[in-house]
């Protein structure tokens, strides 16, 4: 049901916005926050009474009497049928010869003060994946291989001489969410 408990609706038949959306997973999960302290490690909340639930959510307490838990699943945005990806050429002369580049249209600027890495992020590929760095006020063009990232993360290194593997690995950053 929903939070009044007058509108019941049962997981299976939850409804996504509209035709725009899909779910990533066919399962849903159980919320445990148990080591905030606003549901015990089974994922229940506890309150007084019904009315109560507004209050801040909490573990068990002596006394309670009603408890609720919550159920979520993943969606995300679907891609639109035909996704065009432009690629853009640039050609130029060196000493040694002609060179022929290919990147994605895709950039990235840092209006920032600070020097920022960027990661991209795509359910199929599971993981977050490195793109680049860039220095205040400056661009980075996202690499083909990665122009179907569906998010980017921002992040900076957690240590000051930055991190160390090649590429580097989002666990060594702190970053935005997706």
């Amino acid at each position: 049901s929903d939070m009044t408990n007058i509108v019941k609706v049962n997981r299976e038949d939850f409804a996504l916005p509209d035709k725009n959306w899909m779910w990533v997973d066919d399962w849903w999960e159980i919320e445990v926050n148990a080591d905030l302290g606003t549901n015990d490690i089974d994922g229940w909340e506890y309150a007084t009474d019904f009315e109560t639930f507004s209050l801040p959510p909490r573990s068990y307490r002596r006394g309670d009497l009603c408890r609720r838990r919550r159920w979520t699943k993943t969606r995300m945005l679907k891609h639109p049928q035909k996704r065009s990806s432009s690629i853009v050429w640039e050609v130029g002369t060196e000493e040694n010869g002609s060179t022929i580049k290919a990147r994605s249209h895709i950039q990235l600027h840092n209006h920032t003060g600070m020097k920022l890495t960027f990661f991209g992020f795509c359910h199929s590929w599971n993981m977050d994946e490195y793109i680049g760095n860039t220095a205040p006020e400056e661009s980075i063009c996202v690499p083909l291989q990665l122009s179907s990232a569906t998010h980017i993360r921002l992040a900076t290194p957690k240590k000051p001489d930055g991190p160390h593997s090649i590429p580097p690995k989002i666990g060594g950053f702190f970053a935005t969410e997706q």
